[in-house]
């Protein structure tokens, strides 16, 4: 049954994504489009159904991560498996990233 998920729960504390916005010069392009993607981030949504946090992320923050990336010499895990999968891991190391940030000025108050 949608939502009730055990092995996803199990093993999944949060999903981090990139939102997906249709932006008027863009609209030709998706022209004919079954939009796959939109369709995959609702089956995410149902499949966490309120059971595993989803975080939505703005897809402008891959540039700043690269950028973070490259000055950190962080070595892509993703290497060689397309720009899709350097993109997602992109996001998920913005919330890590982002998290130990927070993390370490709340030790300082």
């Amino acid at each position: 049954k949608a939502g009730d998920n055990d092995f996803s729960r199990q093993f999944l504390q949060l999903v981090v994504l990139e939102s997906f916005v249709l932006y008027p010069w863009a609209m030709k392009n998706l022209g004919f489009s079954e939009l796959e993607t939109v369709k995959l981030i609702g089956k995410i949504e149902l499949l966490c159904a309120g059971q595993i946090p989803i975080i939505k992320q703005k897809a402008s923050i891959k540039n700043v991560i690269f950028a973070q990336a490259e000055a950190r010499g962080y070595e892509w895990m993703s290497k060689g498996k397309g720009g899709h999968a350097k993109d997602a891991e992109a996001h998920g190391l913005y919330y890590v990233w982002h998290q130990e940030a927070m993390e370490e000025s709340n030790e300082y108050r």
